[in-house]
């Protein structure tokens, strides 16, 4: 799972599944089916979500081994961050940030979120680099990769990523699984779940001599060894105590069951993968039934087009500047502009957990991580930027990938009709009109004809049919002037 989550956060496979069986966005889309197949493992099986489906758990479980291959490492019950307190704190922050629209908060303690960030701002330029070095070294893999150009496409979110970054490795370094047992508001919602399962890993007393080993070994800290216990909440069934024991002690039991049951009635730690990993294989291809609701609203352009979309919120109405790599101003824009298919500003931050898996597999990267585009509330949530390209009226890959729902799936066909904004022509930038020659870059890039020339004066310049313009891009994209004599407005107004 964290192999393949990462491959497809690389944007080298797009196996869309992995973003969505995680839980927050299963539950962001509603998708009951998940939802109650997600809830029936953790009461019979345990915490094995956090083991097995969550790839930044797996992330930790790698800094731990890794931790204990270099220095000797020895963790005890209850360390400082084991999280007894701090973890509804930090679920009560998640909700409040939710409820209250304030989306960044939500997704900096969304765990599948968090590992995107991680992987698209930090892993993503060092497999730009190693593909450039590849097709550099040897042309032939020049048929199997393009060489790409890493661009920063959003110093705050890059800055996030690197934080979050190294406090995880730090604590992992140090105490394992500390993120998922003081931070992660899925750990503790399954916590709960997972003290009422079936199967736990449970100390025979009879047989442990108090040994410690398992309690050192334990990556959730979760086992006190002197008493015999074990902390169900923060237990994530991975099986490494019951590898440390020798003595058999330590064991995945049936709740039910006494300690001192006879050894056949013990569940190896090899035995208990097997049977868990065999029951997921059969119960994940289930239809994933449950559907992000839609909330639309009409409105209308200026020469009576109808479009769906919403009021432009008050703290998104201020004019945001564009500028390209070399510091140039390219254009200003009211409105910011949301991905294909999403329609009401509200609805779309809502369920979107800027994960990023939309802004890597965009083909022409022009999706890319928000600053003040939305406004405070929406830092971090993919907005669309035409310094690098346009949106391909052939694509749909960023609604292929988003497991939440907030980019809703759209046919190819229904691209060509539905808009993600409309083009607005500025004369007094236009090469045209400043620097009296004749241009139609516009005219002939424009995939939709929606725009024609007109004769004002003695020159021709632009005319936008906005009943025709889907806002794509491609007329503010190769437009020669700059600032860009045509750009794109949002349409949330």
């Amino acid at each position: 799972m964290w192999f393949t989550a990462t491959l497809t956060l690389l944007g080298i496979v797009r196996a869309a599944w992995v973003g969505r069986v995680q839980l927050i966005p299963a539950l962001l889309s509603l998708n009951a089916g998940l939802l109650v197949l997600l809830g029936l493992l953790t009461l019979v099986f345990g915490r094995v979500y956090c083991s097995v489906l969550c790839p930044l758990g797996i992330f930790q479980d790698l800094i731990d081994w890794l931790s204990r291959r270099f220095r000797r490492k020895s963790n005890r019950y209850g360390h400082p961050l084991s999280g007894h307190l701090l973890r509804p704190l930090f679920l009560i922050i998640g909700i409040w940030g939710f409820v209250e629209s304030i989306h960044w908060i939500p997704a900096l303690l969304d765990p599948w979120s968090s590992y995107g960030r991680m992987v698209t701002q930090g892993l993503y330029p060092v497999w730009l680099w190693t593909k450039g070095l590849l097709v550099s070294f040897n042309g032939t893999f020049g048929t199997w990769f393009e060489r790409e150009e890493f661009v920063v496409q959003s110093t705050l979110a890059l800055a996030i990523a690197a934080a979050l970054t190294v406090f995880l490795v730090l604590t992992s370094w140090i105490w394992g699984r500390t993120f998922c047992n003081t931070v992660c508001p899925v750990g503790w919602t399954l916590s709960w779940l997972s003290r009422l399962s079936l199967f736990r890993i449970a100390v025979d007393r009879s047989r442990c001599n108090g040994c410690g080993r398992c309690e050192a070994r334990c990556k959730s800290s979760c086992i006190d060894a002197a008493h015999g216990k074990v902390d169900e909440s923060r237990c994530v069934v991975c099986f490494d105590c019951a590898e440390a024991c020798d003595r058999g002690a330590v064991g995945y039991r049936f709740r039910y069951s006494r300690c001192s049951a006879p050894s056949g009635s013990v569940v190896s730690a090899d035995e208990s993968r097997r049977h868990f990993l065999s029951v997921v294989a059969t119960l994940l291809p289930l239809p994933l039934v449950g559907k992000a609701q839609e909330i639309i609203e009409e409105g209308w352009l200026e020469d009576g087009t109808y479009y769906r979309t919403e009021k432009l919120d008050a703290d998104s109405e201020k004019r945001v500047k564009i500028y390209d790599r070399q510091g140039r101003l390219v254009t200003e824009r009211y409105t910011p502009i949301m991905p294909p298919s999403t329609y009401a500003n509200f609805r779309y931050l809502k369920l979107c957990t800027a994960c990023q898996l939309c802004v890597v597999h965009c083909p022409t990267k022009i999706l890319r991580p928000a600053t003040t585009e939305y406004g405070p509330a929406g830092i971090l949530v993919p907005t669309v930027n035409f310094t690098t390209g346009y949106c391909d009226p052939d694509c749909n890959r960023c609604a292929e990938v988003c497991p939440t729902g907030a980019i809703q799936h759209f046919s190819l066909a229904r691209k060509q009709r539905d808009k993600m904004g409309v083009a607005v022509f500025n004369s007094r930038t236009c090469v045209a009109v400043t620097d009296d020659v004749e241009c139609d870059a516009c005219v002939r890039h424009c995939p939709r004809q929606a725009i024609t020339t007109v004769v004002r004066g003695n020159r021709k310049v632009p005319k936008v049919s906005a009943n025709r313009c889907t806002g794509c891009g491609a007329c503010e994209f190769y437009c020669p002037a700059l600032p860009k004599a045509i750009h794109i407005e949002g349409l949330l107004s």
